[in-house]
This record gives structure tokens, sequence and C-alpha cells, in this order.
């Protein structure tokens, strides 16, 4: 007598790897998008993503949420600001260079 396809199934290592990857989803989708808080969504998908309610709760608050490094343009603030020599450019947290001298004429 064979034993029945899901035994099989349920042996195989991918389909284990799948079934977690599936589970951590709100945990993945949390860090992989740089949320505010990816350790909270981790523990709780740890500790009480089995009930459902939870796991579908952290994965809308990790889609949902805004990342950790946000670049917020207020009116009058200095995102677009060109520097005195016109090569470099502010974007909120750094100066950027706005590309450099020319290319030569080939």
């Amino acid at each position: 007598m064979a034993p029945p396809a899901l035994f099989f199934l349920a042996a195989h290592p991918i389909a284990w790897l799948i079934l977690i990857a599936i589970a951590l989803l709100p945990a993945i989708v949390a860090f992989s998008r740089g949320h505010r808080h990816p350790w909270v969504i981790l523990l709780l998908n740890l500790f009480l993503g089995w009930t459902g309610f939870v796991w579908l709760g952290t994965l809308i608050w990790a889609l949902l949420g805004r990342p950790r490094h946000e670049l917020i343009s207020a009116p009058g603030s200095y995102v677009g600001m060109v520097s005195p020599d016109g090569r470099w450019t502010w974007d909120g947290r750094r100066w950027v260079p706005l590309g450099g001298p020319p290319a030569p004429p080939y």
C-alpha cells in the first residue's frame, strides 16, 4: 500500500520553506519596506500569528505603515535647493551631485 501524496508534500523541505515564508510574510514585508516597527511586527507574528487575525493585522500594518526613512518636503523647505556652484542639490538628507563634468565629445 502506497503512502498518501500529502505525506510526501509534508516531508518535502521546499514545502516547509514556502509555508514558513508565508507565515512570516508580514515580517518580511516590514523589514523589506524599512517599516518603523519591524521587530514588533516580527514578535507579534511569531507568537500570535497562528491565530490568523493577528497575521492579517500585522500584514496590513506592514503594508500601510510609513517607512522609517521617508523624505518629507514641506513648503519652504530646502529640498531641491542647488549649491552656488551648480554641481550639488539637497535631497532633504544630504547633498547629491548633479552629474559632474560634461562628457568629452567623440
